[in-house]
């Protein structure tokens, strides 16, 4: 399984389409992350025993980087994304959404790691971010606020390879690599102006990545 790139394949097009950075059209693309990263979760969900139906709960996915590139002429930058998803259950368990904020952005991004992945801060300004309710699927575009995240690295480091070509009838070759030098990691920090204590360890981590995604037209 890619590791890093659907998770940052959702940020990267929730953040593009907020930004309206175009396309470029006719000629091979390329997105992805470069060099040190680190995400998170938290949730105020119980993760030992199953939710209460009637009762809100609240997701947080946070991802930072310092060389993320949006397309291929874009120029590496700092990133940030944040995602805060409000919702219930219901008697069967299912998850029925009351919001969904999220964002990205390229500016007003400071994030660092130390070299051997041990820790990691992110600090970031989001101006606006776009919010999605039952009422409104389409969304609409909110204030933005702060986040800053901070992780420490919990164990050894792994690495995972990811090399594949896929022909596309009529389009072209579809070309992916991924290498991946990661450290599971916990995460405290300040979301949109809530505190957050504790991260979900399977869902936190520390890393450093290449990546890179291009189609080669026929």
């Amino acid at each position: 399984m890619r590791r890093i790139r659907y998770a940052f394949g959702v940020m990267l097009a929730a953040a593009l389409t907020l930004l309206a950075v175009p396309a470029q059209a006719a000629q091979p693309q390329t997105q992805g992350v470069t060099g040190p990263y680190a995400t998170t979760f938290f949730t105020t969900a119980p993760t030992d025993t199953a939710p209460t139906p009637g009762v809100a709960y609240t997701d947080v996915s946070v991802f930072g980087s310092n060389q993320a590139t949006p397309d291929s002429g874009g120029v590496a930058a700092p990133f940030g994304f944040v995602e805060v998803y409000v919702y219930t259950v219901d008697e069967s368990g299912q998850p029925v959404l009351i919001s969904d904020t999220f964002g990205g952005t390229f500016s007003n991004v400071t994030f660092t790691t130390d070299k051997k992945l041990g820790t990691a801060s992110l600090s970031a300004t989001f101006d606006q971010l776009k919010q999605i309710t039952p009422g409104n699927l389409g969304g609409e575009p909110v204030s933005g606020g702060t986040v800053s995240v901070s992780w420490t690295a919990t164990g050894p480091a792994s690495h995972y390879t990811d090399v594949s070509k896929t022909l596309m009838p009529h389009q072209g070759i579809y070309l992916w690599h991924e290498r991946d030098l990661f450290r599971a990691a916990s995460a405290t920090g300040t979301v949109l102006g809530t505190a957050y204590a504790q991260s979900v360890p399977y869902r936190t981590e520390i890393g450093k990545v290449f990546q890179s995604e291009r189609l080669v037209l026929h």
